[in-house]
């Protein structure tokens, strides 16, 4: 895995999208789970695995791993936005060796934190959303004209597969946006997000467990231990135990990543 010289935000981010930068360029516009699913079979061509799993949101949001295959776990309970914005958070962590427990924040300050933690904020935002390929849109202009910041924000995240926040962020970044205006509209939307976490709260939904298997553990954990147990390096129990489902999953697990 290529190494930074140092820990500046912009060093890092340069690392994740020279060695992304198909995968950068394969998410534009794409929705959000699409765009994550880009990530995820991404970083597992590269060696790492991509865990998914429901973590308690006041305790972390992601973590990252550095064992001799470099791991990333993030929150099932995350917006699609906010995994993307975490799981390149933990991309800049394993860049440094640094792995650990993390909340990464897609507005980049939080009082308090640690300066890796800083630097892994911000080196995220650049890294999805460069300064080169933000500037130059229309709606930028738009904003400079006195529109309505927030209409401008929906289809600039769209288009870069990003949270309304990560953008406000970057214009800030970028003095597009001044303070006031910046945090002002970023507890607008803290306030939407929250009101949408209460409401998905609210709705129960019913994942078949194998689905859930594949979702939680990625293609390439779910493949390796379906070879492992071909070849006979696996019993059934334990194949069932590292998957997390009972054996008559088997199967259709077996279909999931054979189409997916």
């Amino acid at each position: 895995m290529p190494h930074p010289a140092n820990a500046r935000p912009e060093s890092l981010a340069e690392a994740i999208r020279g060695w992304f930068a198909s995968t950068l360029n394969a998410i534009r516009g794409k929705q959000p789970d699409h765009a994550l699913r880009i990530w995820r079979q991404s970083l597992e061509d590269a060696g790492l695995l991509v865990f998914q799993f429901s973590l308690p949101t006041e305790d972390a949001h992601a973590f990252s791993l550095a064992d001799e295959i470099p791991t990333i776990v993030l929150n099932s309970h995350d917006a699609y936005t906010r995994r993307i914005f975490s799981v390149v958070h933990e991309l800049a962590h394993l860049l440094l060796r640094q792995p650990g427990v993390c909340n990464p924040s897609e507005y980049v300050e939080v009082e308090g934190s640690p300066e890796i933690e800083v630097h892994c904020n911000a080196a995220a935002g650049l890294a999805l959303v460069p300064d080169a390929s933000l500037v130059g849109h229309a709606p930028i202009a738009r904003i400079r004209r006195g529109k309505e910041i927030l209409e401008v924000l929906e289809p600039l995240a769209r288009m870069f597969a990003v949270s309304r926040e990560v953008i406000l962020r970057r214009l800030f970044d970028l003095d597009v946006v001044n303070r006031t205006a910046f945090y002002r509209n970023m507890e607008l939307l803290q306030h939407e997000y929250q009101e949408r976490l209460k409401l998905k709260k609210k709705r129960k939904v019913i994942v078949k467990p194998s689905r859930k298997a594949v979702s939680q553990l990625g293609k390439k954990f779910v493949t390796n231990v379906l070879e492992a147990h071909e070849r006979g390096a696996i019993s059934d129990s334990d194949l069932a135990e590292f998957l997390g489902i009972r054996l008559h999953h088997i199967d259709r697990v077996q279909e999931l990543v054979g189409t997916e």
